[in-house]
């Protein structure tokens, strides 16, 4: 697979011959389509709304990552230099001046293609900066399949280069197709401009690769014919578990893979989701979380959120394993008056809270 550089493509003749030559757009694919919307999904790829623009950050052509009020990661290939003036989110949908500046390379990697550097802010941070929670620190914190409309859903905002005087930042999102080496492959669509955004999880928010490269760079024929469903397609990025074996700086801002700005506040590794059948004895319960899940508590909202099978609560039965997902079942029917007010928690292996959800069923009119 060629690996182009995801950097952006400066408007001018002599640069656009550097990625073969200059090719006018063309009509968008009737297929779902990596680059436009498609009918299944009319979200896919949008421009970034006023709280999604705040995940990355625009420098020297490219895209990024505020880890913390002070940390940046980015792509090698944007070859951002100490000095360098960059501009969160929020100032570019603003269209304020730049408002942060790098003060160091705190690490630089070609083979990985990474980047991370100590930043300032010019001006004062806006309150609504946000930052990953988590980051994935081994393969199993993400589920990825070649089939179909399987894999975790991820998505990315940056800059790219399509969009470029279209949108003041662009969303757009797919799913974990597979992981070869340090890369992961996915049907998100980036190109020229989208180098070292952070492609995240939808579940928990958790960064989970930086965005690298792809098959076509921007305005290459063909570029804008790409189905989510051909693996020809599929773009690419550096896995954040292939830089946090090797990186002091993550390690120290991620420690387990728990950001520590954030403290001891508390966010969700996992949904839960629940599904109800009836029975002739009452309801049967069942619930799923990630793969990470080893435990799931029901207990009364009198007790919600419980840790421990007591006081009324009890563990749910693991049933199996699918789509990435672990199920649950209840050890019993459920009546109506048990699931009137019912909560649930998962727990991971180290017995850390993951998820929490409390549920109310009532009886139709």
């Amino acid at each position: 697979m060629q690996n182009f550089r995801l950097h952006r493509v400066v408007w001018s003749l002599a640069l656009c011959s550097a990625f073969s030559g200059c090719h006018p757009l063309t009509d968008v694919s009737s297929l779902k389509n990596i680059y436009a919307a498609d009918e299944s999904n009319p979200n896919r790829r949008h421009a970034a709304s006023a709280i999604e623009i705040n995940w990355t950050a625009h420098a020297s052509g490219c895209s990024g990552t505020l880890l913390s009020p002070n940390l940046f990661l980015t792509a090698h290939h944007c070859q951002l230099k100490k000095g360098k003036p960059i501009q969160s989110g929020w100032s570019v949908l603003t269209s304020s001046a730049p408002d942060i500046v790098i003060t160091d390379i705190l690490e630089d990697n070609a083979d990985l293609d990474y980047t991370i550097t100590h930043v300032e802010w010019t001006s004062p941070m806006p309150s609504t900066q946000t930052f990953p929670p988590f980051i994935a620190i081994d393969p199993s914190d993400v589920y990825g399949s070649e089939f179909k409309d399987q894999g975790d859903m991820l998505f990315t905002v940056g800059f790219p280069d399509d969009k470029a005087r279209v949108w003041r930042g662009t969303y757009a999102e797919g799913q974990n197709k597979s992981v070869k080496g340090t890369r992961m492959f996915f049907n998100i669509g980036v190109i020229n401009g989208n180098s070292g955004g952070g492609v995240l999880k939808k579940e928990d928010n958790m960064l989970v690769a930086i965005a690298t490269g792809g098959t076509k760079a921007y305005e290459d024929a063909g570029w804008d014919k790409n189905s989510v469903d051909d693996p020809v397609n599929w773009n690419f990025g550096t896995t954040t578990w292939s830089i946090y074996a090797g990186s002091k700086v993550l390690q120290k801002q991620f420690p387990r893979g728990r950001n520590v700005y954030f403290g001891d506040m508390f966010f969700p590794r996992t949904k839960l989701y629940v599904s109800l059948q009836p029975d002739p004895n009452g309801m049967i319960l069942q619930v799923s979380g990630t793969e990470q899940t080893e435990r799931v508590i029901a207990c009364p909202e009198t007790t919600f959120p419980c840790q421990t099978p007591s006081s009324g609560s009890e563990a749910l039965v693991f049933d199996r394993e699918a789509y990435g997902r672990k199920f649950f079942a209840g050890p019993k029917p459920y009546s109506s008056a048990e699931l009137k007010k019912l909560g649930f928690v998962a727990l991971d292996k180290n017995g850390v809270v993951i998820g929490q959800r409390l549920i109310s069923l009532e009886a139709a009119p």
